[in-house]
């Protein structure tokens, strides 16, 4: 092997994953505004266009994490450490693939109107996609712990307030919602954006170790 190539992936340019993590919560921030706006659309006829965007941005999420992982495969020294690369990595994904699969559902479902909660969660999963934004650039520099932190604290209070309009949610689907079929279709939405806020947390927990590690 060439003895540049072999320093090249001894000490390779910590750009690239920060880079990729930018470029992959910008993915993912813009897939959150295309969902919050498809929750605030009451017109049904506009669905379709916004839920393919949001697919398009699905798609453009994987191919970031394929890079990602490709680039964890060969480097053999990362800025951060090769677990919290992976795990920020599948858990953008995981973010990105709940938030598609209520886009799928709904279409899946021919649903007629949406409830006040969704709009309220998809809210959350855009404030919550904001932060994300905001931790990935505090990657670069970490010596600015309490801005990482600030980060995971925020995230994590919005999963705690999307855990109650969830609640809310189901029981006002229990109580209002007379026909079945429509109830388990809106509640199999409704979890589907729950989980992709549940993953925003767990995004938040790798951030927190990430700090702790350095403290």
């Amino acid at each position: 092997m060439n003895i540049v190539k072999f320093f090249k992936i001894l000490h390779p340019k910590e750009n690239g994953f920060y880079q990729l993590f930018e470029e992959d919560a910008e993915n993912l921030f813009h897939m959150a505004e295309s969902f919050y706006h498809l929750m605030n659309t009451v017109n049904s006829s506009q669905w379709n266009p916004a839920i393919k965007k949001i697919k398009e941005y699905e798609l453009s999420g994987d191919k970031i994490t394929i890079q990602i992982y490709d680039y964890l495969n060969k480097t053999f020294i990362t800025p951060i450490d090769r677990e919290d690369i992976h795990a920020l990595a599948t858990y953008m994904e995981d973010i990105a693939n709940n938030i598609n699969d209520a886009g799928q559902r709904i279409l899946l479902y021919n649903l007629k109107a949406f409830i006040p909660e969704l709009s309220k969660l998809a809210s959350m999963i855009l404030e919550a996609s904001i932060q994300i934004k905001n931790g990935m650039r505090e990657l670069r520099n970490l010596k600015r712990m309490k801005a990482l932190t600030e980060v995971y604290i925020q995230i994590d209070k919005i999963e705690h307030q999307a855990d109650d309009i969830y609640n809310l949610a189901v029981s006002n689907l229990f109580e209002t919602e007379t026909s079945s079929i429509e109830l388990i279709k809106l509640k199999d939405i409704i979890e589907s954006v729950e989980q992709a806020i549940d993953k925003a947390k767990d995004v938040s927990d790798v951030f927190k170790t990430i700090v702790g590690k350095r403290l």
